[in-house]
């Protein structure tokens, strides 16, 4: 019986998801869900106060290496009048908000 030759298997990217967050509460909390739930997937939380944009997340993006499974979330609060159309302009974003705030 001849050898067989192994084949690669090729390695797969965990897909990142980047959640930008108001402050560093969101933070601690995304840290924490990260903590108690082990999925195979790479969440890096930033904190961005409200001055959000597509530069500043292509910005932060570079940093890592992109996967096409990669994922964009804002985390934010609507207590600030005119923060929903704001992060509504920033196209491929996932919105995670909640008013008047992600403590309560």
């Amino acid at each position: 019986m001849g050898r067989q030759i192994r084949k690669s298997k090729g390695k797969t990217m965990k897909p990142n998801f980047f959640v930008f967050c108001e402050g560093e509460s969101e933070v601690t909390y995304i840290s924490h869900l990260r903590s108690q739930y082990r999925v195979p997937i790479q969440i890096i939380p930033r904190k961005s106060d409200s001055n959000i944009s597509v530069g500043y997340i292509e910005n932060c993006k570079r940093e890592y290496v992109a996967t096409k499974n990669d994922k964009t979330f804002l985390m934010f609060d609507l207590d600030v009048s005119g923060m929903l159309k704001h992060l509504q302009n920033i196209p491929d974003a996932v919105l995670l908000v909640s008013n008047p705030c992600i403590e309560l």
